[in-house]
């Protein structure tokens, strides 16, 4: 079926659960970030205003149902080393 040394595949998909693919998933992890933070990146990133971010917030889910659904939660509230960690530390608690 797949390559057998394939230990996980990662999905990136902010409308996971709008569009019915939690079935799909054998595990599922939201990463959060707060607010704030996600519109500074999102700005530096994309240009985005807060209104951009609104707009696309309103058009999916609220963080809370899906983080409610979700197996595992990572916060991304620091820098990509500490994120590194984050999921290094959550890749052996579930065994992967």
């Amino acid at each position: 079926m797949g390559n057998p040394e394939t230990r996980f595949i990662v999905v990136d998909a902010a409308v996971l659960f709008e569009a019915g693919w939690e079935q799909n998933m054998d595990r599922i992890v939201y990463v959060d970030a707060p607010r704030e933070l996600r519109l500074a990146r999102l700005a530096n990133r994309s240009g985005w205003t807060d209104a951009d971010l609104t707009a696309r917030e309103a058009a999916q889910w609220p963080a809370e149902t899906k983080m409610a659904r979700s197996d595992e939660i990572i916060v991304n509230d620091a820098g990509p080393v500490e994120l590194q960690d984050r999921v290094d530390r959550l890749l052996v608690v579930i065994g992967v």
